[in-house]
């Protein structure tokens, strides 16, 4: 397991920060609150980075390889190959729809690898896992994301839009990660007071 001040500091919140450098909303407390609940409550914060049974989720946010790729390439990244004659004729040159983006998810990747042909990263480098985590919710959730000590708003949006109704996460399981993880680090940040969330 990440300690969960750890995965905040050094994960979670740098990640959002180089995510902002496209969009300025990337980075908010409530992000952060919500990516920490999210791995608190998938995998301990990162007790396991590869799901259980066999399952293709990876990373501390759980996130399927496919899901990302459906966030990278159809919806962020619109990746698509265009033919660009540099003189030695038409070679494959990757365009971008939205190209600040991609500039941001390939800085967090080793030696800048695009994500699209190195999909792996997300099991290991904790950086992808967050930002494909945080895309996730970018993508779904219209609207500001729930404040950063509201335990039961981060469940609605977390199951709604993350967990969805197949997933296995129950309320219950849920607010026990909440209190277990999150709320020691919530009433470090101020999110909440000592006395909410016993």
């Amino acid at each position: 397991m990440i300690q969960p001040d750890h995965l905040l500091g050094v994960v979670i919140r740098p990640t959002l920060a180089r995510l902002a450098r496209y969009r300025p909303a990337m980075a908010s407390e409530a992000a952060e609150a919500l990516l920490l609940a999210t791995a608190a409550v998938e995998s301990h914060c990162g007790l396991r980075l590869r799901q259980l049974g066999g399952g293709p989720a990876l990373s501390p946010w759980q996130v399927e390889p496919a899901t990302a790729m459906d966030v990278w390439d159809g919806w962020a990244l619109g990746t698509r190959t265009q033919l660009v004659d540099i003189g030695n004729g038409p070679q494959p040159f990757p365009h971008y729809r939205r190209p600040e983006l991609a500039r941001a998810l390939n800085e967090l990747t080793v030696l800048g690898q695009p994500l699209a042909f190195d999909m792996a990263q997300l099991g290991w480098n904790l950086a992808v896992g967050c930002a494909a985590a945080r895309l996730v919710y970018w993508q779904r959730v219209p609207g500001a994301l729930p404040p950063a000590g509201d335990r039961d708003a981060q469940w609605t949006v977390y199951k709604k839009h993350f967990n969805t109704h197949l997933g296995a996460t129950t309320r219950d399981k849920f607010m026990g990660a909440w209190r277990t993880f999150v709320r020691p680090v919530a009433v470090d940040e101020g999110w909440i007071s000592p006395t909410e969330a016993v």
